[in-house]
């Protein structure tokens, strides 16, 4: 998935560049700071369709593990995104509303007293929303989030769950990019 996310961001990039020059700042590319500081290498393009109204890619994967109070998480997602900005979408600092849907691949495992529990995500939906500043080229979204899988079972071979679950439902996300 690094290898996906990291052609993607180059041939987006690329034909962006080209992009712009005919179309002006409709697109968007950003990552979350704050899933990159828990180790998982993220992006998101959005393109705007109308004044208020943007769609885009995502792409997310860990190419080493990111622990959580001793839970191990590796993986990977890719999925859409839509916003809708209250006032005018990439110009102006607005309140904007978020829903996503995201395939995801990601497995999560600790080990406890000498037994091994494991689990997979499942594929989600989540709708959020916050704020978004922009300055010229450069723009900053902070907002929160709630998904539908609420969390992920941990089970030992022989179908025992562990005490404590990974929770997804709620998390909150900034993110930092450009505009083209």
């Amino acid at each position: 998935m690094k290898t996906i996310t990291t052609k993607l961001a180059l041939i987006l990039t690329l034909s962006l560049s080209y992009a712009s020059i005919a179309f002006g700042s409709n697109h968007n590319l950003t990552s979350d700071t704050i899933l990159s500081n828990f180790g998982m290498q993220n992006i998101e393009y959005s393109y705007k369709i109308t004044d208020h109204w943007t769609i885009g890619l995502t792409g997310a994967s860990t190419s080493r593990h990111i622990t959580n109070n001793g839970i191990e998480l590796n993986g990977n997602s890719y999925g859409g995104v839509a916003r809708y900005y209250i006032d005018p979408a990439f110009l102006n600092d607005s309140w904007y509303l978020m829903g996503s849907a995201t395939k995801t691949n990601f497995d999560v495992s600790i080990n406890s007293g000498g037994t091994q529990y494991n689990g997979k995500s499942d594929d989600m939906m989540a709708a959020g929303g916050g704020y978004h500043w922009f300055w010229n080229s450069f723009n900053i979204a902070f907002g929160g989030v709630i998904s539908n899988p609420s969390k992920i079972e941990l089970k030992d071979v022989f179908g025992n769950r562990y005490k404590d679950e990974f929770n997804t439902n709620i998390g909150l996300e900034l993110k930092i990019g450009g505009k083209f």
